[in-house]
């Protein structure tokens, strides 16, 4: 959610950067956050200098958004592959498929 927000944060009217940027903070970096994220002590710290230099910059959270991005690539996507749950999706969906006649 944390990467889908700083996504948004790129595509909102100039106007309302430093109000978007101020809730991603709360939601996942600051120190009373809702749903703290866990990134590198890197990406925080310049998360950190930007808010406290720049908070009106759309692009203030770009870095621990790359590094949230790097995990989900490197380590949560290929064990969601791995899990039981992703294999019981194959196998019903194979199922649907030959079920209705058709072949894989």
């Amino acid at each position: 959610r944390f990467w889908d927000a700083v996504q948004e944060l790129k595509c909102v009217h100039s106007r309302d950067v430093s109000h978007k940027v101020q809730e991603i903070w709360n939601e996942y970096l600051g120190s009373d956050a809702n749903c703290p994220i866990n990134i590198d002590s890197k990406s925080f710290e310049i998360s950190k200098k930007n808010m406290d230099s720049n908070p009106n910059n759309r692009w203030i959270f770009d870095e621990a958004a790359g590094h949230v991005y790097q995990l989900m690539k490197n380590d949560s996507y290929p064990r969601y592959l791995r899990s039981d749950m992703y294999k019981e999706y194959l196998n019903g969906t194979k199922k649907k498929y030959y079920m209705n006649g058709f072949e894989n």
